[in-house]
């Protein structure tokens, strides 16, 4: 995945993307949460502090993404002052793009996996006008998207960076049914997938749950997704 990246990144450069970074969003509660799959560029730095930060539960362009848009321009939602939302989100992601000098981008909405979590990627721009980049993204729109889902596919094989064995808090069962659910297979599809008795798979499932502490399937992916205990 890592040599995939390096191309995706070498690719963009070509429509004055200076960084993406790509990884899943999904709900959390009343907010949004996300998880990094990879970065480069000025999106490496960009992303962990904004992880950090916890600003994607506040974030305006993830909460429109999640209610279905297929791409957000950044100047939509972050630039400019009657571009705060009401707890001033979109100002301190506006500011911290400008601590990393970002100036325009845009997140592109690829795959839903089971319509719990969707693959986005991010674009980022440096020293770029936000108006030139904006148009430039609408007109390359098709094929900047066709890039991602083809980086999408190489994640879904490769998956995410796992821990070291001994991190490790899921079985190797329970790892493989929650990777099911992940790519929105029911549980008698991931019983036919891997040779189970769906009554197994279910009771994997439930174990996996009461092991990451969640009271819910998608709680159990989303704990297990943010620990890179499963792939994307």
């Amino acid at each position: 995945m890592e040599a995939a990246a390096d191309a995706l990144a070498t690719c963009l450069k070509a429509f004055g993307v200076d960084g993406f970074g790509f990884g899943a969003i999904w709900r959390d509660g009343d907010g949004v949460a996300g998880a990094r799959c990879c970065a480069r560029g000025v999106m490496e730095s960009l992303v962990a502090d904004y992880l950090d930060r916890r600003l994607e539960n506040r974030d305006p362009l993830l909460r429109a993404l999640l209610r279905g848009r297929r791409a957000a321009l950044w100047s939509q939602y972050y630039f400019g002052s009657d571009r705060a939302d009401g707890d001033g989100a979109s100002a301190e992601i506006a500011a911290l793009f400008h601590e990393h000098g970002v100036t325009a981008g845009a997140t592109i909405s690829l795959n839903d996996f089971g319509g719990a979590y969707r693959a986005v990627m991010s674009l980022a721009a440096t020293r770029t006008d936000p108006a030139c980049f904006d148009a430039e993204f609408v007109k390359h729109e098709c094929a900047l998207r066709a890039a991602g889902v083809i980086f999408c596919d190489v994640a879904l094989r490769e998956g995410l960076p796992r821990l070291e064995p001994g991190d490790l808090v899921l079985s190797n069962s329970e790892k493989l049914v929650m990777e099911g659910l992940v790519r929105g297979m029911r549980a008698r599809d991931i019983a036919s997938w891997l040779g189970k008795s769906e009554h197994t798979v279910r009771n994997q499932i439930a174990s996996a749950q009461a092991r990451l502490g969640a009271r819910t399937k998608e709680q159990a992916i989303a704990v297990a997704l943010r620990r890179g205990l499963i792939g994307l």
